[in-house]
């Protein structure tokens, strides 16, 4: 994993964290995604979702049960 994406996870969890709360796994799949430029973060993750939009990510809806 290139090390902008620890960079940015770092960034994150410093950022983020503290407001949202997320796990370290989850702060480096939202970290990868941004560093490859996406703009909008799909999952089914609810606990991704959160700091994936406190992020600046545009985050699909999740399905209704």
């Amino acid at each position: 994993m290139p090390i902008g994406v620890f960079t940015r996870a770092k960034a994150l969890a410093e950022n983020i964290t503290p407001s949202v709360g997320v796990r370290a796994a989850d702060l480096l799949h939202i970290a990868a995604a941004i560093e490859l430029g996406a703009k909008s973060f799909y999952t089914l993750d609810e606990r991704r979702h959160k700091p994936a939009h406190a992020a600046g990510l545009k985050v699909n809806p999740l399905p209704k049960p």
